[in-house]
């Protein structure tokens, strides 16, 4: 199944809803994995990015840089704001950061995000290792529920060829960055954000939670049972619900 955008422009819609992925991700977390787009209302645009260097070859993403990404998301927020009233924001992993950032430099325009696993402090787990080494060298044959979840969330098609993820260190440094620069700046946040964490997310530190249950605009859950790919069905039922709640306060 190719990893593409999809977009909906509704013809005189005054909101709009932008899906921003994580670091190697797809668009498709938001349909096949946490299936979120679907629940927008018809009247209302629709824009799941692919970030520039993803979908495609290690190369293609080994070439593309936190910059590249950065400047393709604000151009096109820039593209849903010149006609649309509102542009809510939805991210997942590293779009979580994109979203904070765009929240706030442009506020007014956005009325609320939802931000899931948000790695304001990352970590990489041994089982995250595992999984990665299992999805290079077995595909996706015989994999575990954790790392089918990890291959349909990827979109980077991998090789056995290890030496060519060496030029990845800088976009995962370039991350880091990225998450540290956004936590210096939360207290400057004042749009409304819902938060949504994992308890047993292998990327992101529960410290992350905390931190945001601490930051007067966002209001932090954390899922019992899922992980940073992989959801429970009642905890994927109750991301959806949070999502249709934000969606009928805008409406009403």
């Amino acid at each position: 199944m190719p990893h593409r955008e999809y977009i909906r422009l509704v013809p005189g819609a005054d909101t709009a809803v932008l899906f921003l992925h994580g670091i190697a991700g797809t668009p498709r977390h938001f349909d096949a994995r946490l299936p979120l787009v679907h629940l927008v209302p018809e009247n209302w645009s629709v824009y799941t990015v692919l970030l520039p260097g993803h979908g495609g070859s290690v190369e293609d993403f080994s070439a593309a840089t936190m910059q590249h990404w950065k400047q393709y998301v604000w151009r096109t927020f820039d593209s849903l704001a010149e006609t649309h009233q509102r542009v809510i924001l939805v991210g997942h992993s590293m779009g979580t950061l994109f979203a904070l950032q765009l929240a706030m430099e442009k506020q007014e325009r956005i009325p609320f995000l939802l931000l899931i696993a948000a790695p304001l402090c990352p970590r990489l787990s041994l089982s995250s290792v595992i999984h990665s080494w299992s999805l290079i060298f077995a595909g996706n044959r015989g994999l575990s529920e954790k790392e089918n979840a990890m291959y349909q969330c990827g979109s980077v098609t991998l090789t056995r060829k290890l030496w060519k993820y060496i030029p990845w260190s800088r976009n995962f440094l370039s991350l880091l960055v990225e998450a540290n620069r956004t936590k210096r700046a939360m207290p400057h946040l004042q749009t409304k954000c819902v938060a949504i964490q994992s308890r047993h997310d292998e990327l992101v530190a529960r410290r992350s939670a905390k931190f945001l249950k601490n930051c007067t605009c966002v209001q932090c859950y954390e899922l019992q049972k899922s992980t940073h790919f992989s959801y429970a069905p009642d905890e994927t039922q109750f991301v959806q619900n949070t999502f249709l709640e934000l969606i009928r306060e805008v409406e009403g």
